[in-house]
């Protein structure tokens, strides 16, 4: 008798199990604040995007407002900033790209 109430709590516990994972799969993908749900996805990309942008432009106003291109030592660090922004953009593509085949 008591090996069947145990069968029956072990087959009660499966699909409280399944939601509890639905429910924890949910929660990292949905951002939930007192007043406001949010995808997390779509978070990170506007804050990146809006960081990267001020960044470039930045970089490019500081480069189209030099004086003197030719001796600027700031110019490298500048053009380095340019790349550094488009080498994470190019980065985020091909492990996007990876985890879409993965799947």
């Amino acid at each position: 008798m008591v090996c069947d109430s145990n069968i029956n709590n072990m087959t009660k516990a499966e699909p409280e199990a399944e939601t509890e994972a639905e429910t924890t799969e949910e929660t990292r993908r949905v951002w939930r604040s007192c007043c406001m749900e949010c995808d997390r996805q779509v978070v990170q990309f506007i804050v990146k995007t809006i960081f990267a942008g001020s960044i470039l432009g930045f970089a490019c106003i500081m480069i189209a407002t030099d004086a003197d291109p030719t001796n600027s030592p700031l110019l490298s660090w500048y053009t380095s900033m340019i790349g550094l922004v488009a080498g994470s953009y190019i980065e985020q593509g091909t492990s996007m790209q990876g985890r879409k085949q993965n799947e």
